[in-house]
This record gives structure tokens, C-alpha cells and sequence, in this order.
């Protein structure tokens, strides 16, 4: 699949966040707390210190309800990766 190139909008919690298109996408094989769950707040602000306002692009994996599961990219780096190896790893 091809990858595609937009911009972060509003970053949702540690793994999902709007683009300005608008589509919601969430990052593949990533788990962070929900709202409400300990941890939720420091990795929502992981994740928007990673992409919060800046050109990124993805490669969709699949979709699950109204959500784009997406392999996300900025500079060439994985995303994902990086919210991984803060431990939002799924388990």
C-alpha cells in the first residue's frame, strides 16, 4: 500500500488523533491508557510531542469502526516504533 501524506489536527489520546482531512486514524499495535486509566494523560502528550500540528504520512493496515489503523511516519521515522519503546506496546 501506498503511503499518505497529511497533517495532524488534534491528537486524541496515545494512540488516535484526527488528521485535517478529517479522518481519524490509530496507531497500529500501539495500547495506551484510555481516558480516565493511569497514564492516559502522559501518553496523550507523548503522542502529541510526536506529531501534534506536523506533516506526517501513514500507511493504512485496516480500518476498525470509524478509524483508519495506520503504520504513522514522521521524517521517515516510525511513529509507532516510538510509542512502543515508551512502552505503549500491546502486550
Amino acid at each position: 500500500m501506498n503511503r499518505t501524506s497529511t497533517v495532524c489536527d488534534l491528537v486524541i489520546d496515545g494512540n488516535s488523533f484526527w488528521t485535517t482531512e478529517p479522518n481519524r486514524i490509530r496507531l497500529a499495535y500501539v495500547f495506551a491508557p484510555g481516558e480516565g486509566e493511569a497514564g492516559y494523560e502522559e501518553a496523550k502528550n507523548s503522542l502529541k510531542r510526536l506529531i501534534q500540528s506536523r506533516f506526517i504520512e501513514y500507511k493504512q493496515l485496516g480500518t476498525s469502526g470509524e478509524s483508519i489503523i495506520a503504520e504513522v511516519f514522521v521524517d521517515g521515522k516510525s511513529i509507532n516504533q516510538q510509542m512502543r519503546l515508551q512502552g505503549y506496546d500491546v502486550s
